[in-house]
């Protein structure tokens, strides 16, 4: 059997999966294979348009789209306080914002490869939208490079931030003015107001655009920088500034149903002090972050705006008296799939999806239809998981159809995958 090396040499090895729920079920008809991406046909606000006062933003599109990995995909410069809730309606894709925008400010969304069309998968052509609150759009520039200091290998995970607000303890208190993400080891703010502000990078492993755990890469620029800028190129050198001691950060709640905890290091040990007597220990699932800083509790008892008292300990030091709040809201439950187009030629790399909580229902199986057949395949998952395995090799240069029912994923929140 010749080996993948030599397959490699001899076909091109591609492989493309669809996740399709029931409604959506159907083989490929053949012909050219569709390399068109969909285009914005108009929108409301209009791309680049000003005087933007309301919280619901609406593109349509030259054909039918689907959403992918939105909540890893969108960015929204500056930030706002909760990422908004989108829906499909035929080829309209409609974003609903929590709260009104800060007035005379220009905002850039990036949808990044989160819009496909439904045949191929191709991304969306242009993925910059811009509007303002003002009269005018910001037009100023930054750009610059940033390195690993220690390797001085250019950076690709790093989150380049812009504060209005000057002071060192910034990058710890509040979200950014404006962010950026570094491409290669490079960075570029578009649509800045003109001012002074500070420059710092994170490597932002929570998502929430503050430097609150201790693991995470850092990198800041000594000077504040002045906007429009004589300077062509800014160059920041990353670095990781881990603490001595153990600190334990008050315990937050960002939805129905979660609460969580960061630490400034990876913690031995961890229990909770109940000064009420109310905290649900017993129905209570427990999960880390991928660094070990930051603890996950999931409960059904946390209902909207449910309060507790609690204490939560780490090795021999603790958190101050925390008079928590559940959130408001509940978070949608949504999947993310090891393959990408980057990906497509590692065929046999195993195909795995992870969900945005941790799953109390996953099926035995699931249809795969590809290289002239179709079977059940056997999904190798824990108890609990929020991650699941296709047991499944895929031969090199086929095309393959994964079918995902409608509701068979059901969260320990009792939320189900939409359709």
């Amino acid at each position: 059997m010749p080996t993948r090396s030599a397959i490699q040499k001899v076909v091109f090895v591609g492989i493309v999966f669809f996740v399709l729920s029931c409604g959506q079920r159907g083989m490929p008809t053949g012909g050219a294979k569709d390399t068109t991406p969909p285009k914005v046909k108009g929108s409301s606000p209009g791309n680049f348009s000003t005087n933007f006062t309301g919280q619901k933003i609406e593109l349509k599109f030259d054909e039918y789209v689907q959403v992918k990995n939105f909540q890893n995909e969108f960015l929204i410069s500056p930030p706002v306080p909760v990422s908004p809730k989108y829906h499909l309606r035929g080829k309209r894709l409609i974003l609903d914002f929590d709260s009104a925008f800060a007035p005379n400010t220009t905002y850039s969304l990036f949808f990044g490869k989160s819009i496909v069309d439904l045949n191929e998968s191709n991304p969306l052509d242009s993925n910059l939208f811009v509007f303002s609150t003002g009269p005018v759009l910001d037009s100023l520039t930054l750009s610059g490079k940033i390195i690993d200091g220690e390797t001085l290998e250019a950076e690709d995970d790093m989150m380049v931030l812009l504060y209005k607000n000057l002071a060192d303890s910034a990058p710890q208190t509040q979200i950014p003015s404006y962010f950026a993400p570094a491409k290669n080891g490079n960075f570029r703010f578009s649509n800045l107001a003109e001012g002074t502000y500070r420059l710092f990078a994170l490597q932002d492993a929570n998502q929430n655009y503050k430097y609150d755990l201790a693991t995470e890469k850092i990198a800041f620029y000594p000077d504040p920088i002045e906007i429009p800028t004589d300077s062509t190129e800014l160059k920041l050198s990353t670095f990781v500034a881990l603490p001595k001691n153990q600190k334990v950060f008050k315990p937050s709640s960002p939805n129905i149903g979660f609460v969580q905890c960061t630490f400034t290091l990876p913690p031995d040990s961890v229990y909770v002090t109940d000064l009420n007597g109310d905290w649900p220990s017993d129905s209570i699932s427990s999960f880390w972050n991928p660094s070990h800083d930051t603890l996950k509790w999931i409960s059904s008892a946390f209902t909207a705006e449910r309060k507790f008292k609690i204490i939560v300990h780490a090795d021999t030091s603790k958190s101050d008296t925390s008079n928590l709040s559940i959130g408001k809201k509940a978070g949608a439950l949504s999947l993310q799939s090891s393959f990408s187009e980057q990906a497509k030629n590692n065929f046999n790399d195993t195909l795995w999806w992870t969900a945005s909580e941790p799953l109390q229902e996953i099926p035995d199986s699931l249809i795969v239809v590809g290289a002239g057949d179709s079977a059940a395949v056997a999904i190798k998952s824990g108890v609990f998981t929020s991650k699941f395995f296709l047991d499944h090799t895929f031969l090199p240069g086929e095309q393959y159809r994964v079918y995902l029912p409608d509701s068979v994923l059901k969260s320990v929140l009792g939320q189900f995958v939409p359709a």
